[in-house]
C-alpha cells in the first residue's frame, strides 16, 4: 500500500517531486527523543542539529524556517499510544502554507486515541473492509503464477487468505505465496511463517491478528476462521452438487416420492429438490426384500454422495472440513 502510494504521488502533477521516508518506530526511533529534534537530527544539516534548540519557542516553527523537510513526507508507522499521541501533538503545531514545506503521515492503530481537530483523519477501516481484502486476494491469485490453480481453488483459497488473515494483506500475500493451501493445512502453514521470523514484530499489539493468535498455539480460533472460508465457498458447491446428483437420480427417485415411501424429519417428501444427501445416503444402505431402495450402480457417484454427506456435516455442525476432504471435494 505504501509503496503503491509513493509510484501514485510521484506520477501526479503538484505532487511529483514529494519523497516519503518510511520510519518504523520500532525500528527507527531511539527510545527516548523528542520529535522535532529527532528530525533535524535525521534530515537537517549539521548546522540545522547544532542550532536547534526545543526550549526556544516552537521546534515546529525551527525546521521550517530551516526547510529540513522540504520536499519530504515523513511516513510513520509502529507507533504504541503514547508515542502516536506526541507526534500527533506535534503534527498538530506543523503549519505549512504550501506541500512542499513538509508533510507528516502518522499511523495510529488504536481507537482511544484523541486526534487534534486540525489534523486530516483517514479512517483505514472505513476505506478498506472485507469484501476489499477478498477481491485484492482474489487479484493475487489471479496472477500467472497460480495459473495453475483452478477456479474452484482459487476461489476457496483467496476466501481463506482473507479469513485468517483478515486486514493484513501483507500476511495474506506472503502466507500464499510461500504455501500451497492446496496440499498444505492452513494452520501449520500459519505456525510455520511464525517459526520462520519473517513478521516477528507484526501483530503484537492485537490480540485477533492471525499471528498473534498464531504465536499463542490457540488452534481453535484458526479453526474457527478456516470453518468460515469452508462455510462461505465449500457448502453451496455442496448443495449445488446434491442438486445435480438428484436430478441425475431422478428416474429412481421420482416414483419412491410419488409412492410415499420417503421421509425426512418425520415429513413425506413431496418434492425433489428437497431429498437431502443423508436420505439418499440412508436410502442407498436401505434393503427391502433383498433389494436396494436406491440402486447406485456407479460405484465414483456413491462414493461423492458419500463424501459430500460427510462434508456438509461437518460443516453444518461447526467442524472443518479436512486436507484430504477437501481436496476430493475440489479436485473432482
Amino acid at each position: 500500500m505504501r509503496d503503491m502510494l509513493r509510484e501514485e504521488l510521484q506520477s501526479t502533477s503538484g505532487t511529483e517531486s514529494l519523497a516519503i521516508t518510511f520510519l518504523d518506530a520500532e525500528e527507527d526511533l531511539p527510545g527516548e527523543y523528542e520529535p522535532g529534534k529527532y528530525l533535524v537530527d535525521k534530515f537537517g544539516l549539521r548546522d540545522d542539529s547544532l542550532h536547534y534548540r526545543s526550549s526556544r519557542g516552537s521546534g515546529q516553527g525551527y525546521l521550517l524556517r530551516r526547510g529540513v523537510l522540504r520536499n519530504k513526507i515523513v511516513w510513520i508507522k509502529g507507533l504504541g499510544v503514547d508515542d502516536a499521541q506526541v507526534w500527533e501533538r506535534f503534527c498538530a503545531g506543523w503549519n505549512i502554507s504550501t506541500l512542499d514545506e513538509g508533510l507528516f503521515v502518522i499511523e495510529d492503530r488504536t481507537s482511544e486515541t484523541s486526534v487534534p481537530q486540525n489534523l486530516t483523519i483517514i479512517d483505514y477501516a472505513e476505506c478498506v473492509d472485507e469484501y476489499s481484502v477478498q477481491l485484492f486476494n482474489g487479484l493475487t491469485l489471479n496472477s500467472q503464477e497460480f495459473d495453475s490453480y483452478k477456479m474452484v481453488w482459487k476461489r476457496y483459497v483467496a476466501a481463506l487468505m482473507t479469513s485468517l488473515c483478515g486486514s493484513d494483506v501483507e500476511v495474506a500475500h506472503e502466507l500464499v505465496w510461500s504455501h500451497d493451501l492446496r496440499k498444505e493445512d492452513a494452520y501449520v502453514a500459519i505456525t510455520t511463517m511464525v517459526d520462520s521470523g519473517i513478521f516477528d514484530s507484526r501483530g503484537h499489539g492485537s490480540f485477533g491478528h492471525v499471528l498473534n493468535v498464531a504465536r499463542r498455539g490457540d488452534k481453535a480460533t484458526i479453526d474457527e476462521r478456516i470453518w468460515a472460508a469452508q462455510l462461505e465457498v465449500l457448502f453451496p458447491m455442496i448443495e449445488r452438487e446434491r442438486l445435480l446428483i438428484v436430478e441425475k437420480l431422478s428416474d429412481s427417485i421420482s416414483p419412491l416420492i410419488d409412492g410415499g415411501r420417503i421421509e425426512q424429519h418425520g415429513d413425506k417428501l413431496t418434492s425433489l429438490e428437497d431429498v437431502e444427501l443423508g436420505t439418499l445416503v440412508y436410502l442407498m444402505n436401505c434393503d427391502q426384500d433383498g433389494v436396494r431402495v436406491l440402486d447406485v450402480k456407479e460405484k465414483g457417484l456413491r462414493d461423492r454422495i458419500f463424501l459430500l454427506r460427510k462434508c456438509r456435516n461437518h460443516l453444518a455442525h461447526h467442524r472443518c472440513c479436512g486436507m484430504d476432504q477437501v481436496s476430493q471435494l475440489l479436485n473432482s
